[in-house]
């Protein structure tokens, strides 16, 4: 991986809707944005940054790119990313949510071969904070300081860290890994990541209960990791209720209870409790876990 505020930047997908929005973010917070892409678009402009047909022209105007930001529609992410890849850029920040799984499979195989990273789909970024930001997280959400931030969701990764920098706890780094159901970079590279980083000091990770993912971090955690961690996982303190209205109903709600689910929670569960994480109810208990630990 590498991430540094003087990297060059490509926006794929320029002509998003949301896109102008997304490059006044990104260069407000540091971001190096170089170029834009779209097929049919070439040699016009949005917010001064020039667009390209295609990112080998691209990168041969301006330089070759460490990252590309891709916004294309989700039945194009898998030819934006090859595209990318097949004109040098080794970091694919995807935006992009919905992509098809055949296609994500597709684009991590070859992503492999030409020792690509990719982040998503469905990820907002990466920010460092007060140096840099890739993707379309909020930067006046973050503030510097020595939280990582790894999160497996959308917009509850700026709302907590808006939470955390105004109760105090600012962000070494904060990472969305993507919603979608295949994904490119895991918490256990960027756990990995974090627990070498000199500027972490403590790792908070937003994931949801019943994931494979989240399974596999506490498994890490476990094994691998010394910096305090704490968690929120979405389902922890949820509480099904087995009231219905009748028999069939009643029924019903037993049969969509899955085993394998079931084990995946409690083995979760267990891991996490075995490395001494907490786990708190809410995202607003995080600050008072972040005390406790300070104390």
């Amino acid at each position: 991986m590498k991430w540094q505020a003087d990297s060059k930047i490509l926006l794929q997908g320029v002509h998003h809707p949301l896109a102008p929005t997304y490059i006044r973010q990104m260069q407000s917070a540091g971001a190096r944005l170089v170029a834009g892409v779209s097929a049919g678009h070439g040699g016009e402009t949005v917010l001064d940054l020039p667009v390209f047909d295609l990112v080998e022209e691209a990168v041969a105007a301006q330089g070759m790119a460490e990252t590309t930001v891709i916004l294309n529609p989700s039945y194009r992410v898998l030819d934006a990313g090859l595209e990318a890849m097949a004109a040098g850029v080794r970091q694919l920040v995807v935006v992009s949510g919905g992509v098809p799984p055949l296609d994500m499979i597709q684009l991590l195989r070859q992503a492999k071969e030409t020792n690509t990273f990719v982040l998503g789909s469905g990820s907002q970024g990466v920010i460092r904070p007060g140096q840099f930001a890739v993707g379309t997280l909020m930067p006046h959400c973050y503030g510097p300081g020595a939280v990582g931030l790894l999160s497996h969701w959308d917009d509850l990764t700026d709302e907590v860290a808006d939470h955390l920098t105004r109760g105090g706890w600012g962000q070494s780094w904060g990472v969305s890994l993507g919603t979608d159901p295949v994904l490119g970079s895991s918490f256990e590279q960027w756990l990995q990541m974090l627990e070498e980083d000199d500027g972490t000091e403590i790792i908070v990770l937003l994931g949801h209960l019943q994931g494979q993912a989240e399974l596999r971090a506490a498994d890490y955690i476990t094994s691998a990791l010394e910096k305090p961690v704490i968690a929120y996982l979405a389902g922890k303190y949820a509480s099904p209720s087995l009231a219905a209205d009748n028999s069939l109903g009643f029924v019903t709600q037993r049969l969509a209870v899955d085993p394998t689910e079931e084990n995946r929670v409690a083995q979760t569960l267990t891991l996490l409790a075995e490395a001494q994480i907490p786990v708190v109810r809410t995202p607003w208990d995080l600050l008072a876990a972040l005390q406790a630990l300070k104390a």
